[in-house]
């Protein structure tokens, strides 16, 4: 599975220790920088919550996702942040 430190590095976020200023910076950097779209939706497409899946279609190859993967990423996310102190 791809490192959460690239997600970090396109983002421009450090990590640090946890906190609800990294929480809120994560949170403002994520929907400036992954679009929110639908288009798996409307073109009957399954759409993965695999965290590799999703990984890999919002953030290596940037094309953005639905309400459910971004959620899932987020998560995720918030998760690799109190890990990586």
């Amino acid at each position: 599975m791809k490192t959460f430190n690239s997600y970090f590095k396109r983002l421009n976020i450090e990590p640090k220790k946890p906190s609800l200023e990294l929480v809120k910076a994560l949170q403002k950097k994520h929907i400036a920088t992954f679009s929110f779209n639908n288009i798996a939706v409307l073109l009957k497409k399954p759409i993965s919550l695999d965290m590799q899946d999703v990984f890999e279609k919002i953030v290596t190859k940037n094309l953005g996702g639905y309400c459910f993967e971004h959620n899932s990423l987020m998560y995720e996310e918030c998760g690799a942040v109190i890990i990586y102190d």
